[in-house]
């Protein structure tokens, strides 16, 4: 079943018929055979359930959705060290593929075989644990729970200020970035990048055709960034164990390679970010009230918001100008103070 509200369908009936969907998808991976792609796929699921909550968030009671997103994030941070394990091997056969820095063959596979050997690690550990069998209960409490939430009035309203509300924090996000380029606001600005194309794709049907494709550069610049930050989750990991396989060359090499790579895709992502928020918060509000591509009316259509309600609830945040020369890009320390670097902090989950 496509991941969309389906025409005829309110709001409040798609985002319930979704989650069910997407709870009982995750609960059917988390009962077959437990592995990598179990993980990878029920994280996915995780994070659709998280953007569709956070959609509805003004629609419920706030007690009711701090519980809700209290068990959403119990069941990701379970996976959370499973995941990083498995994304650090990524990374490396991704650098393996380009143009890898000179490091002996024997020393490579070494390496590979060290975070093959990891991530199977975390693996037996949450199966000895029987966190896919706490994760599925959660889940169905999860479901059981949203069902019978009741849901406040003017449901078009109040999802259409929890998009803009959404879009808002990612534009903040992005001036956090161009300020300070550092690990802990790159990843914020990916979760809220995330965290908005999430919301966005359930009405893909019903939205125009430029915030259709907008909808597609906003996943394509959530993909730069993740890159991004698995490669930060590599490098974290060098610095603490590699030089149990490689020498201190050859990992001097492969950080440096990394370092790089990660200020290639700092630039881009910026560059990428300044065209795709470019637009102000009320005229993105204004977007998605248009009639959709296929003539049928947007969920949000119906919402009643005056121009002048929005603006008074909507940030108007400054942005860089399109044509202003963007500033060099390099991946900066915390304030002072601060106890970890740029590249060493860890990030918020």
């Amino acid at each position: 079943m496509p991941y969309r509200i389906q025409n005829g369908e309110t709001i409040d009936q798609g985002v319930r018929r979704l989650l069910h969907v997407r709870v009982r998808r995750a609960r059917s991976e988390l009962a077959g055979k437990f592995d990598d792609a179990v993980v990878h796929e029920v994280r996915q699921e995780l994070k659709r359930l998280r953007a569709l909550l956070a959609l509805v968030r003004p629609m419920v009671r706030p007690g009711k959705f701090r519980q809700q997103r209290r068990c959403l994030r119990r069941c990701s941070a379970e996976l959370s060290d499973s995941r990083d394990a498995r994304v650090r091997l990524e990374s490396l056969s991704l650098i393996a593929a380009a143009e890898r820095p000179a490091i002996a063959t024997q020393h490579w596979a070494a390496l590979t075989r060290q975070l093959r050997e990891g991530s199977l690690g975390h693996i037996r550990q949450l199966v000895h644990r029987g966190s896919p069998q706490k994760i599925r209960r959660r889940l169905k409490g999860f479901d059981r729970r949203f069902q019978s939430t009741p849901v406040c009035a003017g449901e078009g309203q109040r999802v259409l200020t929890g998009i803009v509300s959404s879009y808002r924090k990612a534009r903040r996000a992005l001036r956090r970035v161009h300020s300070n380029p550092s690990t802990r606001n790159l990843h914020s600005w990916r979760r809220c990048t995330k965290r908005l194309w999430h919301q966005l794709v359930p009405a893909q049907n019903s939205l125009p055709s430029s915030l259709a494709t907008w909808t597609q550069k906003l996943d394509q610049l959530g993909a730069s960034l993740g890159e991004d930050h698995d490669l930060f989750l590599l490098s974290r990991f060098l610095r603490g164990k590699g030089d149990e396989t490689l020498s201190k060359k050859e990992r001097d090499g492969l950080l440096q390679w990394i370092q790089t790579r990660r200020l290639e895709l700092v630039e881009s992502v910026t560059n990428q970010g300044r065209g795709v928020f470019a637009a102000t918060p009320s005229r993105f509000q204004t977007e998605l009230r248009r009639p959709g591509r296929n003539r049928h009316p947007t969920p949000f259509e119906d919402a009643g918001i005056l121009r002048t309600a929005v603006a008074s609830r909507v940030d108007q945040v400054p942005m860089i100008s399109r044509r202003a020369t963007p500033p060099s890009v390099r991946l900066r320390g915390r304030p002072s103070g601060s106890r970890n670097s740029a590249l060493g902090d860890k990030p918020n989950r």
